[in-house]
């Protein structure tokens, strides 16, 4: 009873922090949207690119990237997808309601719809599936 008490404990506990930090990211994205402006830079047809050590950040009509200079890891957001590349290729996407991940490592635990797949905390070399929903 102990051990399901404690799955219980620690599941409340991560949804209530993913709560918060849902939230407080919507909450952010809707008070950057609705600030002021202090200039606008119209680029039209061109782009622009701010250069770092060894990143960059470009902005253009098709999206926003920004990337390692050497071309191994980059991100792009567009009107309808933000993508994850990986030595030039996609390697995860999100558009219209779906994550995509070629290949992926979860190191706690995954959840899909009621059901979570994690390590058992007493044995991490094993892993149990636990309705929570």
């Amino acid at each position: 009873m102990e051990q399901l008490n404690y799955l219980i404990a620690s599941y409340q506990e991560y949804t209530q922090n993913n709560d918060a930090d849902k939230a407080k990211s919507e909450a952010d994205l809707a008070m950057l949207t609705q600030s002021l402006n202090e200039t606008v830079t119209n680029l039209a047809n061109i782009a622009q690119r701010w250069n770092f050590l060894d990143n960059y950040f470009k902005v253009g009509e098709e999206g926003l990237i920004f990337a390692d200079k050497n071309g191994t890891a980059a991100a792009k957001m567009s009107k309808d997808r933000f993508s994850i590349f990986s030595a030039g290729a996609e390697v995860m996407y999100i558009s219209q309601g779906t994550l995509y991940i070629q290949n992926g490592i979860f190191s706690t635990s995954v959840q899909i719809g009621k059901y979570r797949v994690q390590q058992y905390y007493a044995n991490p070399d094993i892993n149990i599936c636990i309705k929570v929903g």
